[in-house]
């Protein structure tokens, strides 16, 4: 899991990497255009009247100082006038257009680039968790067939006979088996369901019968109880 995530890392600060590379490279081919551009095209100015007046709400609606001294100088010929309240300096310098739209261009591709890194990010520990389950399934799989095959299919036979040779040894680990017992009663409806989730998975992976296979991961996880209740019984036995 850790090594996933370390790969996943490494190629993200790659691609981040490149990224960068890439818009200073588009950024470095348009600057030398605007390098090349004279002082007279590069500083265009405005003048921008600010006029106020004591007398309330600024005289208006009957004066409109700032428009008034706006009028003034353009009938002498100067055009490069704006009064402050309506003067708009947000438009951008049509020469600097080209480059807006490439940062803009190269903010979305950056954006798209980022999304499709987390979506990999996301599928990549979806598939690293999937893997890990499917782990944990199958060593539970080998561990139930193992209890399986060496008690001849949980034979009562075997439970006696495993009982009276394991006594003590099963007696003094009787707190523990009946702690595990108690939460498995307690989360039966749990337990069945994983069952019949790890017998689907056992016949679409490795073909076994799914029935037999939830009997085979019931049985197993019921076994040390089992023992333990046949081992009170036979040192009952001895003691009666």
């Amino acid at each position: 899991m850790h090594s996933c995530h370390r790969k996943v890392c490494n190629r993200t600060v790659r691609v981040s990497v490149l990224l960068a590379l890439l818009c200073a490279t588009l950024l470095a081919s348009v600057r030398p255009t605007r390098a090349q551009k004279t002082d007279l095209q590069t500083t265009k100015s405005t003048l921008v009247v600010w006029a106020r007046t004591d007398l309330a709400n600024q005289g208006a609606p009957t004066l409109d100082l700032e428009r008034y001294f706006v009028c003034e100088p353009m009938k002498r010929g100067v055009t490069i006038v704006a009064a402050s309240l309506t003067a708009d300096n947000s438009v951008p310098d049509p020469d600097r257009i080209p480059e807006v739209i490439i940062a803009t261009v190269l903010g979305l591709f950056v954006v798209i680039v980022i999304f499709l890194i987390h979506r990999g990010v996301e599928a990549d520990g979806i598939r690293s968790q999937w893997l890990q389950l499917q782990q944990a399934w199958n060593q539970r799989l080998e561990e139930a067939k193992a209890k399986q095959l060496g008690t001849d299919n949980f034979a009562d036979t075997w439970i006696r006979a495993a009982a009276r040779e394991r006594c003590d040894d099963i007696l003094k680990e009787a707190a523990a088996i009946e702690r595990q017992e108690a939460q498995r009663q307690v989360w039966a409806k749990q337990k069945e369901a994983e069952y019949q989730q790890i017998a689907a998975y056992a016949t679409r992976c490795h073909g076994l019968d799914t029935q037999e296979t939830v009997e085979i991961l019931r049985n197993a996880d019921l076994l040390p109880y089992r023992l333990l209740q046949e081992a009170k019984k036979q040192a009952n036995g001895r003691t009666a």
